[in-house]
């Protein structure tokens, strides 16, 4: 995930989801080591088997990972000139434990509009925070849903639908999308982001924000120290 913006605390999804035709929820705490996250599972079709948050995340504690993203940037605001870039993202990634919360560490760099812009450092506490989540069984795959705000069911499910296209529901900042098959061969992260206009893209007003929507996968490669 960029490490643009420092991720803002949210509220913890409402874990007393109604069932629908298009899923069914079963509300809990599942352990991650010596702390809990809230969590909400859900499945279109049978009740999904739960799975811990930060093993969806792909959090591997003393293992450094290196995650790769590529999509675009375009400008949000209403009337402004169309404009998108492509950019390439590699971020490296870590995971420490403080006082048995578990600590995500990103510094990468992002090539965009013919520019290098470094991402983070970011550390990130991943048990600790309250922010809205979701763990979800589809299309024989596990996905992760993390959000800046809590999500309404339809809005949660138009993000696994499609997360490389989904829009940001109002008051929701960002998303981030961690899908694993289940035998974690494959672990793919999509992510969407608001962010201030960045210098390295020319001149805008002070109140112009872009949207950046990135996708691509995290894979472990070595063991810290």
């Amino acid at each position: 995930m960029s490490g643009l913006l420092q991720p803002n605390n949210g509220e913890a999804m409402n874990q007393s989801l109604a069932l629908s035709r298009r899923v069914m929820c079963a509300a809990g705490i599942v352990a991650a080591g010596a702390a809990a996250l809230p969590f909400v599972v859900a499945a279109k079709s049978h009740p999904a088997a739960l799975s811990s948050p930060l093993h969806l995340r792909g959090v591997n504690v003393g293992r450094r990972a290196v995650l790769r993203t590529s999509g675009t940037v375009a400008i949000e605001a209403a009337g402004s000139a169309a404009r998108a870039w492509r950019f390439a993202e590699t971020t490296i990634v870590s995971w420490s434990v403080d006082e048995a919360n578990v600590i995500e560490h990103r510094s990468g760099q992002m090539h965009v509009n013919g520019q290098t812009i470094s991402t983070g450092p970011v550390a990130e506490v991943l048990c600790a925070d309250e922010r809205a989540a979701a763990i979800a069984t589809t299309r024989g795959m596990a996905s992760l849903v993390v959000t800046t705000a809590t999500l309404a069911p339809a809005d949660v499910w138009d993000i696994l639908d499609d997360p490389a296209v989904a829009p940001l529901a109002p008051g929701v900042s960002e998303y981030r999308v961690y899908r694993t098959t289940h035998d974690d061969s494959v672990r793919d992260v999509y992510w969407t982001l608001r962010s201030p206009w960045l210098t390295a893209l020319g001149d805008a007003s002070p109140d112009t924000r872009l949207i950046w929507r990135g996708q691509g996968q995290l894979v472990t490669i070595s063991v810290i120290g």
